[in-house]
């Protein structure tokens, strides 16, 4: 399954935006009111899957296809690293990259 959750343009439930409101300004807590909303989805796709009692089964791979955007006014968004989306700097091309596999992976 394939989310497109967290793309310009920045969009985020309002119950989602006022939840991050602790955060300084709009567009970081919009921004992170569409982390909350990815969380929220992905977390219902895993208990979906242990419902169906094949959670263990599953392999579940979380990853990104690039660094974030800077054209979206967050200029924080990959540090530590420098360089955006589309640039060969490590902001623009180190991504995110988490596996589960319950029954199948050891943690080492």
């Amino acid at each position: 399954m394939s989310h497109w959750a967290i793309h310009n343009p920045l969009q985020a439930l309002r119950d989602d935006v006022e939840q991050m409101s602790h955060m300084p300004g709009h567009n970081l807590q919009v921004y992170s009111g569409m982390i909350r909303s990815l969380d929220r989805s992905v977390g219902k796709i895993i208990q979906k899957l242990k419902d169906l009692k094949i959670y263990g089964k599953t392999l579940i791979i979380f990853t990104s296809d690039n660094g974030g955007a800077n054209y979206i006014e967050l200029e924080d968004i990959n540090k530590p690293f420098r360089g955006w989306k589309i640039i060969f700097f490590e902001g623009g091309i180190r991504v995110p990259f988490i596996v589960s596999w319950p029954d199948e992976l050891v943690q080492v």
